[in-house]
């Protein structure tokens, strides 16, 4: 909505004030932009992977449409040889490897075990995010 104003006096401030619907719609959008919702998301699922590692570059974007359908986890990708503290912190074995932190603390890992680019599968990556939220302790009602 426009609205005309009268010119302000030579050496008095202005003050502009934006309707309220405007300013809660720049606050979606920045909690959108930010990978946030309105509570907040604690969940952060670490996705590492090497330049140099084939399965890599098939596994990534089978993780990309997968963390797509989980607004709840906010997706973090890192270079497996660039994070020598966190391959020694996770006690990673080899890439791919996905970590689900829950704040600072694991909550699990998956790709250990995985033999083939089809353990990434979404059906695979679903019963894993299932069973690992099952272990994520809910607060008391």
């Amino acid at each position: 909505m426009i609205r005309r104003t009268t010119a302000a006096a030579p050496g008095t401030r202005v003050r502009a004030e934006a309707p309220w619907s405007a300013r809660a719609a720049l606050l979606l959008v920045l909690s959108c932009v930010l990978g946030r919702g309105a509570a907040g998301a604690d969940l952060e699922l670490r996705y590492y992977g090497a330049t140099w590692c084939a399965p890599c570059h098939r596994v990534e974007p089978m993780v990309d449409r997968w963390a797509d359908k989980h607004p709840d986890l906010r997706l973090v990708k890192l270079d497996y040889d660039a994070h020598k503290a966190d391959r020694e912190r996770f006690e990673f074995v080899g890439v791919p490897m996905l970590v689900l932190l829950d704040g600072d603390k694991v909550i699990a890992k998956y790709g250990q075990d995985a033999q083939r680019v089809g353990d990434f599968a979404s059906d695979q990556l679903e019963w894993w995010y299932a069973s690992a939220r099952g272990k994520i302790a809910t607060p008391p009602k």
